[in-house]
């Protein structure tokens, strides 16, 4: 496939609520960050990145705009991490990263790259040190 015949899609970003927390599928999931309460970075984050009718979409909500939720989206990661539904990340200093296990993401400059057919879809880390701790661990399965 020639470069020029990729598409970089842009990515429309919502605030997650309990609702759409509802209905989403974690087999939609591609990427999800969740960030501890006092994690370096964005403290208390979480996101979702999913693809919906060929559009990237960033879920996004915090500790401080929605407890519940985030809670919510806490169990979910954990849950399907343990089943390994998720690959799952330390991305250092409070901040863990799920991928998910039928996904491979490009490893580009400062972030990932998600590609199907002729889309590419750019998935961001919250924070660079996240991105950096993540690709050493996808490259470095052992340690």
């Amino acid at each position: 496939m020639k470069n020029e015949d990729v598409r970089s899609e842009s990515i429309n970003e919502i605030e997650l609520s309990r609702e759409i927390l509802d209905k989403l599928s974690v087999f939609n999931i591609i990427y999800a960050e969740f960030a501890e309460a006092g994690a370096m970075g964005c403290c208390g984050e979480v996101l979702f990145y999913t693809i919906e009718n060929s559009l990237l979409m960033c879920y996004k909500t915090d500790l401080f705009k929605d407890e519940n939720t985030y809670a919510q989206a806490k169990r979910l990661l954990f849950k399907y991490s343990e089943n390994k539904s998720l690959n799952y990340y330390y991305g250092g200093v409070g901040n863990h990263v799920f991928i998910n296990k039928d996904v491979s993401l490009i490893i580009r400059d400062e972030h990932f790259v998600y590609r199907t057919g002729n889309k590419e879809y750019d998935i961001y880390s919250s924070v660079r040190g996240v991105f950096i701790s993540v690709v050493y661990a996808m490259q470095n399965p052992k340690n």
